[in-house]
């Protein structure tokens, strides 16, 4: 069923349907797995997204994906979000040239205003367990602000799309492997090149309850957001609402 896909990973273990891909990384012996090793589903009962929230995944209408990864550059390992979510925009492009997906920080990617993937990672015990979500088809159970891949135009097979994200995730990480800083600071600019957060008025919850609104500038050297308001905050985390300009 994955032929292509299979071809780019040491091992790659297919749930039809799973509570969550995450989930099944984190419980599994992962001394047992080689680095890279892709836990995939075709559908989720409990998804998982950023701040407890669950990603929706209906049979055979979205990708799910879990990477298993040993960064050489633990100190910089925050970094990877960004390099799947780039990786996860190229693969829209390819697939659908003309949907224009951008990256909505830090975890989002958008086509327009609309969520086309999610992604999370988790530290656990040295590893790094990086978790994406890529809608393929319309779900009913779906928020209004979802789109995918057949929406914008894309008739690509589930393997198809899967040994792209693969082979464009796996070509960013081999870089951030061998030379972090020169990694980073092509995720750096690759993110500013294709953020919809950059140069937009923005709103940040704060895991405080503390509410920011200002202009989203830039990311600094951590990866972190930079929002001019009255004066320069820098945000590590946030919720972001994007405004109205």
């Amino acid at each position: 069923m994955l032929t292509k896909s299979l071809q780019t990973v040491p091992k790659l273990e297919f749930f039809e349907s799973i509570d969550s891909t995450n989930l099944a990384l984190e419980r599994t012996d992962r001394t047992k797995l080689a680095e890279f090793t892709a836990y995939v589903a075709a559908s989720q009962s409990a998804g998982q997204g950023r701040l407890g929230r669950t990603w929706v995944s209906e049979p055979g209408s979205s990708i799910a994906l879990s990477l298993l990864l040993r960064p050489e550059a633990q100190a910089e390992k925050g970094w990877l979000t960004l390099m799947m979510a780039n990786a996860v925009r190229a693969t829209v492009e390819t697939f659908a040239p003309d949907a224009d997906p951008r990256i909505k920080w830090p975890n989002d990617v958008l086509v327009g205003e609309r969520k086309i993937s999610g992604i999370l990672a988790k530290a656990v015990a040295g590893d790094v367990i990086l978790g994406v979500g890529l809608n393929l088809k319309a779900q009913a159970g779906a928020p209004e602000n979802a789109t995918a891949l057949e929406q914008v135009g894309s008739v690509a097979s589930f393997d198809e799309v899967l040994f792209e994200l693969l082979t464009q995730f796996r070509a960013r990480y081999a870089k951030f492997q061998s030379d972090a800083s020169w990694a980073i600071a092509g995720t750096a600019e690759e993110f500013r090149l294709h953020s919809s957060t950059l140069g937009t008025e923005v709103m940040a919850l704060l895991p405080s309850g503390e509410q920011i609104r200002g202009t989203a500038v830039d990311i600094d050297a951590q990866g972190n957001l930079i929002i001019q308001a009255d004066s320069k905050h820098v945000i590590s985390a946030a919720d972001i609402i994007h405004l109205r300009n």
